[in-house]
């Protein structure tokens, strides 16, 4: 049986986390590791990169992560209400907005909205991007793949299932799998 307080901390801080996540889960990254990493000490910080990983190769949405360490928190009951937490806050105001402003010269509003939104979001990328990096990088081999891997998926349309595997490929044979 999970934890009551554990349950309520996951729910509380991913409804919060759903409201201020534009762009998606993968730009609270910083957020989520900062909080079940350093604040909570739920899980060291490779555990969580390993988490995040795994949600990265599953087939659905970049959410699964959310799922993932509401899992290893609090069991069933914790993917359930961390799963929750984050999409019903966020799917709920989605919906208020697109019935209230999308109407008339409103549309102005929600386009300059977005435009004002899009350079944040791309900086949130970033920052979880290093995030993970820093997590996961323990020599220059890793951090000379990891900026390899960041511009060929920058400079061309490689799936990023081929960027897993030659840079599973590449840790192989620096031996450090």
């Amino acid at each position: 049986m999970a934890d009551p307080q554990v349950l309520w901390t996951l729910a509380v801080f991913f409804g919060r986390l759903s409201l201020q996540a534009f762009g998606g889960v993968n730009v609270a990254l910083g957020s989520m590791q900062r909080f079940f990493v350093v604040e909570q000490q739920w899980l060291g910080a490779a555990e969580f990169a390993e988490l995040f990983a795994l949600a990265q190769t599953a087939p659905g949405p970049n959410v699964i992560v959310v799922t993932l360490l509401g899992w290893r928190v609090a069991g069933l009951a914790g993917a359930l209400v961390s799963t929750l937490a984050m999409l019903l806050p966020a799917a709920l105001l989605v919906y208020l907005c697109a019935c209230t402003l999308v109407r008339g010269r409103q549309q102005q509003l929600v386009k300059a909205l977005l435009a004002a939104l899009a350079p944040a979001t791309v900086g949130l990328l970033l920052a979880s991007g290093g995030i993970l990096a820093r997590s996961s990088n323990h020599g220059l081999s890793g951090w000379v793949l990891t900026l390899v891997t960041a511009v060929v998926a920058l400079s061309c349309r490689a799936h990023p299932l081929w960027l897993i595997a030659v840079g599973g490929l590449a840790g192989l044979l620096a031996g450090h799998a």
